[in-house]
């Protein structure tokens, strides 16, 4: 027959494996959000709204006709769809056309009232795979962004066209 001190042991051992498993489900969860937000495709359509859209601010503050060849690289293909709005760029993952409760990451521009935004569309394409010095593979996507007469718009770059390949 088990004394008090019997049963004190195997509840301190149960409540010490109980706490491991705990902390265990913890660490194993927040892992797997910080790995899921690392590899996401957000980071990338936050990157590229905020980038264009500075790039939009950048050419509406210059004066002339000019066009930008705007390109990105990313480890593993994405798939953007990025939208030109009057006061905004809106990128949607593509994957999500179609689906009317898409939300897009969005990035305000100051709008003036010296230049026209032409609304525009660039739909997601399949992006062209390069390889690194190193042989590593990325891939990448290319297009313009034009300020022609006030107005600026973007404007799809084909295959082979502008050094683009």
């Amino acid at each position: 027959m088990k004394g008090k001190r019997g049963d004190a042991g195997l509840s301190l051992v149960m409540y010490a494996l109980f706490e491991i498993a705990i902390i265990a489900m913890f660490l194993a969860a927040s892992f797997m959000k910080v790995n899921a937000a690392v590899n996401d495709q957000t980071y990338y359509q936050r990157f590229v709204a905020r980038d264009v859209a500075m790039t939009v601010d950048a050419m509406q503050s210059a004066e002339g006709d000019f066009n930008i060849l705007y390109s990105y690289s990313t480890p593993k293909p994405s798939t953007l769809d990025i939208v030109l709005r009057k006061t905004m760029i809106e990128v949607y993952d593509s994957k999500q056309r179609g689906n009317d409760n898409k939300i897009p990451i969005s990035f305000l521009f100051g709008y003036g009232g010296n230049v026209s935004i032409e609304e525009s569309i660039l739909e997601h394409s399949d992006e062209k795979r390069y390889y690194g010095a190193d042989q590593e593979e990325f891939f990448a996507t290319a297009f313009k962004i034009r300020k022609y007469h006030g107005n600026v718009s973007f404007v799809q770059v084909e295959e082979g066209g502008d050094g683009v390949r």
